[in-house]
């Protein structure tokens, strides 16, 4: 495996920003960023539980790998400039399992969980208190018992799991997620088990673990449905983009790469470094760069072959 970290955050603003994400899954807009930056990768039969756990550990991103992964998969890939959703996209199908995204972590796991995980992380945000919205970072050592740590997480927020026996005995390897909020990490490790948590009672702040059977989900969406362009109507493209705090010149470099055009601006411009900021959202190629132009305060056109950018008269 190798991979350019200062390649892949040089062009990732711009990748993820243009998103149909309005696919229902609980992305961070740091995980859309790690999951649109350019990777490449070379994996000759490598079992696939440990090449996903080398690709978290190698692009520190959270792979949340489902308990039930079979160790003994193995995978073969070249590919010599992807993304990184396109990346675990591949290897999830390869080894008929499905991935989706939660905050900052990407679970990976058999495909029923993972499209049932959107809908599950969405049900429990439904009225619940801040104790259970807070995000903290999630670490346990090797041979930790999932239903100790279930205990654990609960007992934080001030709340207690009325049958922690629903979790059977397993032991686990050691792992760390980044900041998650205590109900995705509940949600997280119940779904290994196909179980689900609930508020049992609010006054006395119990949580009951319960089954997943027959539980309705939306139509499961890749990692790169989440970072690709939103498709408009007779085939024109359109674009949803969100920049924040970004060097205009590098923006406007990024976007020429993206879309196959040449950077027509004065030095002094194409290496501007003031930050700008601005959203569109299904816009057109003119109203994007219109945008663009107005959050810099120049004059931003797009041409068949480049992308003009000129001092406001």
């Amino acid at each position: 495996m190798t991979t350019s970290r200062a390649r892949r955050y040089a062009a990732a603003f711009f990748c993820a920003a243009v998103a149909g994400i309005a696919c229902g899954q609980d992305a961070s807009e740091k995980l859309l960023l790690d999951l649109a930056a350019p990777i490449s990768a070379q994996w000759r039969n490598a079992p696939g539980r440990q090449a996903l756990e080398r690709l978290a550990a190698e692009t520190e991103v959270a792979i949340w790998i489902d308990r039930r992964v079979d160790v003994r998969k193995e995978l073969t890939l070249d590919a010599s400039s992807t993304t990184m959703a396109a990346l675990i996209d591949y290897a999830a199908s390869s080894l008929d399992l499905g991935a989706a995204a939660i905050g900052e972590v990407v679970y990976v796991g058999p495909k029923d969980a993972a499209a049932a995980l959107p809908t599950l992380a969405a049900q429990w945000r439904r009225g619940a208190s801040s104790a259970l919205r807070k995000r903290a970072p999630l670490r346990w050592p090797r041979l930790s018992e999932p239903r100790k740590l279930a205990e654990a997480i609960a007992s934080s927020t001030g709340y207690r799991i009325e049958n922690p026996a629903a979790i059977p005995h397993d032991l686990w390897p050691a792992g760390e997620t980044p900041p998650l909020a205590v109900g995705d990490q509940l949600t997280l490790l119940c779904l290994g088990f196909d179980l689900k948590w609930t508020v049992a009672d609010k006054a006395k702040k119990t949580i009951r673990f319960e089954s997943i059977a027959n539980l309705p989900t939306g139509e499961s969406v890749t990692l790169s449905a989440l970072i690709g362009s939103t498709p408009a109507p007779l085939g024109e493209k359109r674009y949803t983009l969100r920049i924040v705090e970004q060097p205009i010149g590098l923006v406007l470099q990024q976007l020429a790469k993206q879309i196959g055009r040449e950077l027509d601006a004065p030095v002094e411009i194409s290496t501007l470094d003031q930050r700008v900021s601005f959203v569109v959202q299904k816009a057109t190629l003119e109203e994007l760069f219109e945008a663009a132009g107005k959050a810099a305060k120049l004059d931003v056109s797009v041409t068949s072959s480049a992308i003009v950018v000129r001092p406001l008269p």
